[in-house]
Formats: C-alpha cells, structure tokens, sequence
C-alpha cells in the first residue's frame, strides 16, 4: 500500500433543519456588526458568539447534514456525502461511491483520527492518535488538523490569547502563533468581513511563511429556526499536496439530539488491517497491534 496515495486521496476526499429558501439564501446584513477600527478582543468576542451563545439562546456546539455534495480537485463532479461535526475534536465525512455503496470516510473523535477508502485501499483503515506526532516513516505530515476543521466548519470558539489584528475598513486579518497537539508550531490566519461578523478564510502557515492549508467560507447562512449562522459552500486546499476539495451543505441539522459517541466511531471490519499513522504515547499498545475484527458497519448510502 502507498500510503502517501492513501493520504492525498483522502484528503480530497431532516425537518428539524434549516432548509427552505429562507435558509438558503445568503444572509444580507442590516446594520454593520463590528467598526472599522475594532480591535482584536471585539472580533474574537464577536466570531465566537455564534459558536458559544449569548446568554438568550445557545450557540453552535454541533450540526450534521445528510445532504452534502463533495468535488475533488482533479475528479470531475460531485458525489453525495453525509457531514457530522461535533466540539471539539469530533468529525465524520462520509462519501458515497458514484454506482452506490461508499468511496470514503475520513474522521476523528476524542481518542483518534481515521481514514478509510475504497479506491486507495479498501482492506486498511488509517488510525491515528491526536497529540502524537505523525510516523515519520509515512514520509509526510497530516494532510489536515482535525481541531482546525472543526474551527472552519464553525463548532470550535477561536482563542483570544496572543491575537494580533491588522487591516482596516471592511476586512481584518486576525493571526496568532499556536502549538498543534502533535507539538509542531504554527500560524493561524484569518480574515474576517467587519460588515457581517464572518470568518472569510482560514489559513495554516509554517513559521517559515509557507502555507500548509486554506480554507475559503464562499457562502453562508443564518438558519430561520435557530438564528444560527452556518457554512454552506466550504473550499479547502493543501497548497503541498496539490490537492483541494468543495463541501456544498444545504438542510443543516443544528445541535442535533441524536448525535451520539457512535456517530463517531471509525469503521471497523473483520476482514480490513490498521495502519498506525502516529508513534503511539506510552502504555498505548500500538495501533497496528489491534484488531478491526468488530462487525462491519451498516452502510449508510444503501
């Protein structure tokens, strides 16, 4: 197995809902959020109530959507897919194979990461711990940051602490310098819209400057039900991988109550091996030394 195909491969990879037209439109602002001069405090505090509430109503802890479409770069069109996000580390995409049953899932949970496809490998499932660093024998580093997606999918409050702004007018650019949790050190950016409040893109640079991911927020809506904003049309590039993908969301399912632990749980099959994709901490017993052997998971695309 090429793991590193695994890797680029993978990363491009209801009624109680908000649907309606109401819901999909483009939310247009009535009066201006946040000054021209605002500082980083009051955009921090600002983003940050749409995920933790305002005291009235409760923010945005959770949503799922059973109605995504996912294109990849170099892949013409679109297949169909299944979104679930959860604070703080929980993420699951599951995409449907365009002749039915499912192409692949790609996840994290409190514990562990995962990445599951039925076009690079469909007997291995990738497993990685969070908070260790990746096997430098993959020969790369994590096509993407399970907590930093979840911060772009709008479920993760953004730190205050150590925040610099910059810029002027309509547009500011926040950044700040953060430790990931498997130690490597990092700048995240993001330029958000004064006029609306919103985050318009997210950015993960080295220290050196290069860029290891970007993620646009083309469109978003305020949900009718739940006064809640939600992203609606997502673009996501790993500029050193050459790869890309667009999550187009509509009929969100906010802070829903069936969402449960086994939402989140990465696949299991009898007959499919664990790939380690992490030097495991100690006392952990290594995740290639485990067995996949629970039952096989109903498919949720049949």
């Amino acid at each position: 197995m090429n793991v590193r195909n695994v890797l680029l491969l993978l990363a491009v990879v209801g009624l109680s809902g908000c649907n309606g037209l109401r819901g999909m439109l483009a939310r247009k602002p009535t009066r201006r959020v946040l000054p021209p001069d605002a500082t980083a405090e009051q955009i921090v505090t600002e983003l940050n109530r749409n995920v933790l509430g305002d005291g009235v109503r409760p923010g945005l802890a959770s949503w799922r959507s059973d109605h995504v479409r996912v294109s990849m770069t170099h892949v013409p069109g679109s297949v169909s897919a299944n979104l679930a996000v959860a604070a703080p580390r929980s993420f699951r995409l599951q995409v449907a194979a365009p002749f039915g049953g499912q192409m692949a899932d790609l996840g994290s949970n409190g514990d562990e990461y995962w990445m599951w496809s039925k076009e690079a490998d469909p007997e291995a499932v990738l497993v990685g711990h969070h908070d260790c660093p990746v096997d430098p024998r993959l020969g790369v580093q994590m096509p993407f940051e399970p907590e930093w997606l979840l911060e772009v999918l709008g479920v993760v409050p953004m730190a205050s602490d150590g925040v610099h702004v910059t810029g002027d007018g309509d547009v500011a650019e926040l950044s700040s310098t953060v430790r990931l949790s498997t130690g490597k050190s990092v700048r995240k950016i993001k330029k958000v819209s004064l006029i609306t409040g919103e985050i318009l893109r997210h950015e993960v640079r080295g220290l050196s400057g290069a860029t290891i991911a970007v993620a646009e927020v083309k469109q978003s809506y305020k949900c009718p039900r739940t006064g809640l904003l939600l992203p609606q049309d997502v673009r996501i590039r790993w500029p050193d991988f050459g790869q890309g993908m667009t999550i187009k969301i509509a009929g969100h399912q906010p802070n829903p109550q069936h969402l449960t632990a086994s939402t989140f749980q990465r696949p299991r099959n009898p007959t499919w091996r664990v790939v380690a994709m992490t030097q495991e901490p100690p006392g952990v017993a290594p995740v290639s030394h485990r067995t996949a052997a629970e039952p096989a998971e109903p498919n949720p695309f049949q």
